[in-house]
């Protein structure tokens, strides 16, 4: 049929009865599958030798009772230095095999070795080798014995690798893993001693600054109370902002200090309904706000874990922004919802006021940054430095999208462990 096939022939001369050669008999085998088979194996051996190459993985036999080697594989001479042929004549002794092991770590390595020869367990040992150059190599090796299937040990097989840069990155790491515990330790007491000078100078704040400020103000008062028929009307209006100012200033002290104290307030996490949240928000402002008109949409079963209480202001100041900010919208509109499944949530409230230009977004957050005049809309540029810092404090990220007068949209998550189960 065409086939190409391996075949064995064997001939035989077929005699007489004088002895004379008559005629050839040929017995034919096909031994086509056989040849594959060896093939498949030489293939798998040469795999097997690049695989050793690859994984710089050494395998020899070893005779327990003749205690010798039975074979080496090329790898496991180079990691010695050797070729195959000299490593087997080198080392085919039990004594001559200890040789490459370094003097100091031999005692140690008989003790292990004749410890566990009576274990069918595989052993390992790890020790210094000195090479056919002379240098010194970390070596670990593996025995585990073969047996026949009446249990007979028959040989150990040995596998080895040079463990010499494990080693060395190993040690590199520890001094490493030293060098940054020893450089966390010190950033702690450094941002102990921060901590320190931030308490002490919110002190000095709340209450050196708050004296000579009251003083101001009240004696501002003062003088528009006593010698007001004395004052014109320019001086009038100098201590009226006089006390402005102060009282402005008072503010500013008291929203520094609010902020200041959110990286030091212990949190306290449980399961919190923010769509309440936003509605409790929502009732306060219109109470404040009475005759304002506004669609709220509320997404409901909003759950997530945090601290109540730092989670109630941060959106209590999202949504005093987004009340703000479209008192001049005719209906006004905020939503509150979130996308995604629990757990992995972006929560956002939206709003159709009158929006910001992006290229000013780096600002938004920042503390008493402003993106509107005051004589527009009221406030001390707090509110959303003070939500970034409570998102952050829940291992959580805050950012916002807008365009000059198409509303703003607020998007925060809130990190894995206060997130919604």
């Amino acid at each position: 049929d065409g086939s190409l096939r391996w075949v064995h022939s064997r001939g035989y001369s077929v005699h007489d009865e004088s002895g004379q050669p008559y005629r050839v008999a040929e017995i034919v085998q096909d031994i086509t599958e056989f040849k594959q088979t060896q093939q498949t194996l030489q293939e798998r051996e040469a795999m097997l030798a690049d695989a050793a190459k690859l994984s710089t993985l050494g395998y020899a036999t070893w005779s327990e009772e003749q205690h010798c080697y039975l074979s080496v594989s090329e790898e496991i001479a180079r990691i010695y230095g050797y070729s195959a042929e000299e490593y087997m004549r080198r080392f085919n002794t039990h004594d001559k095999s200890l040789e490459k092991i370094h003097p100091e770590d031999r005692a140690q390595f008989e003790v292990a070795y004749f410890n566990q020869t009576k274990t069918d367990d595989v052993r390992h040992y790890e020790f210094r080798a000195i090479r056919k150059d002379k240098q010194v190599r970390h070596i670990k090796e593996w025995a585990r014995p073969v047996k026949d299937s009446a249990g007979k040990p028959l040989h150990t097989l040995v596998t080895a690798q040079d463990v010499t840069d494990f080693k060395r990155v190993e040690a590199e790491l520890n001094q490493h893993r030293a060098q940054l515990e020893n450089l966390v330790e010190e950033r702690t007491a450094e941002l102990r001693r921060s901590t320190e000078d931030l308490e002490s100078f919110s002190y000095s704040v709340s209450h050196d600054l708050r004296q000579p400020l009251r003083a101001i103000n009240g004696f501002s008062q003062a003088l528009l109370e006593d010698y007001y028929e004395s004052l014109d009307d320019v001086g009038r209006d100098y201590l009226n902002r006089v006390c402005r100012a102060s009282r402005k200033m008072g503010d500013l002290i008291d929203s520094f200090l609010s902020l200041s104290r959110l990286s030091r307030q212990e949190m306290k996490l449980e399961p919190v309904w923010l769509d309440e949240l936003v509605a409790e928000a929502t009732q306060e402002l219109s109470s404040i706000n009475a005759g304002r008109d506004v669609d709220m949409v509320i997404q409901e079963g909003l759950e997530a874990e945090g601290d109540r209480t730092l989670l109630k202001v941060a959106l209590m100041n999202l949504m005093s922004n987004a009340w703000k900010f479209t008192r001049d919208q005719d209906p006004a509109r905020i939503e509150f919802g979130a996308t995604g499944e629990p757990g992995s949530r972006t929560y956002f409230l939206r709003d159709n006021g009158i929006g910001f230009d992006m290229i000013y977004a780096d600002k938004l957050f920042g503390a008493f940054q402003r993106l509107h005049k005051v004589e527009e809309f009221e406030g001390l540029g707090i509110g959303l430095a003070t939500v970034r810092r409570i998102i952050e404090r829940h291992d959580g990220h805050i950012w916002a999208e807008s365009k000059p007068g198409e509303g703003a949209t607020f998007y925060f998550t809130l990190g894995t462990r206060a997130s919604a189960a």
